[in-house]
């Protein structure tokens, strides 16, 4: 039972029944004490037997309220975990859709389309793909402490984020993907090839004692959509056949 007014209204008339009888019984053996030494002459005792049957239903009652007690808290819990879950997946939305890395997005696209405007010149120095190019621009900003790498690597942090929520088990990965799974293998790809030196150089330097934990998250986040297959709906002709008082006029 998962609605708490009718739980509480239910627990009312149990308990009003219970107050009832006992009044009842607890009347009886006042006004005929002599009824609770022994049986009548009908060999009954029915003021002995009423208040087994008294304590019997108290039992039966207080076993069924905790049954719907422990359901009705379960229905709560999964309640409250479906609301926690919803929860995060809008602030999930909202850091997505956030000023900081729709910027870091454009910012990511604009490198790669100058790449392929000077794909040709761009070959000649040795930069052979998207990836490379921005490899080479974001480390050029790490060599010369540009603070503008940030605004670049912005989306990178919220995949590292998002990819340990993933792992932990708070947000559910084809969730996620029914997002922005395209979006994730888009800019992780292109990403790649700067972490990969990120590690290296943080290997090679031995500044950080693990560094293939840095941001494994977002790269196992990445590699995780491999086989993902998204919802999808056929749309079915003629049209179903709608009630006129739900048609709503366009113009």
């Amino acid at each position: 039972m998962r609605n708490p007014a009718a739980v509480g209204k239910l627990f009312l008339v149990f308990l009003s029944i219970l107050i009832l009888s006992t009044t009842l019984m607890v009347f009886l053996v006042i006004r005929h004490p002599e009824s609770l030494e022994g049986p009548n002459v009908t060999g009954t005792n029915y003021i002995r037997n009423g208040l087994e049957l008294v304590y019997f239903f108290t039992n039966s009652i207080v076993a069924l309220f905790a049954i719907i007690a422990l359901g009705t808290a379960t229905a709560q819990i999964e309640h409250s975990q479906l609301a926690r879950t919803a929860t995060v997946y809008s602030d999930v939305m909202k850091i997505w859709n956030s000023e900081e890395v729709v910027r870091s997005r454009k910012l990511l696209k604009g490198l790669s389309a100058t790449y392929n405007d000077n794909k040709v010149e761009l070959c000649a120095r040795g930069i052979s793909s998207p990836e490379d190019y921005v490899c080479c621009v974001l480390f050029h900003f790490r060599d010369t402490r540009d603070p503008i790498l940030t605004s670049y690597t912005e989306i990178i942090d919220v995949l590292e984020y998002v990819g340990l929520l993933c792992r932990r088990g708070y947000v559910e990965k084809r969730d996620l993907y029914e997002f922005f799974a395209g979006e994730i293998v888009a800019f992780m790809d292109l990403l790649r090839a700067y972490l990969s030196r990120v590690r290296e150089n943080a290997y090679a330097a031995k500044v950080y004692p693990y560094p293939d934990a840095i941001f494994a998250n977002a790269l196992w986040l990445s590699d995780e959509v491999g086989g993902f297959v998204p919802f999808h709906f056929q749309l079915k002709a003629p049209k179903p056949n709608i009630p006129w008082y739900l048609r709503v006029p366009l113009n």
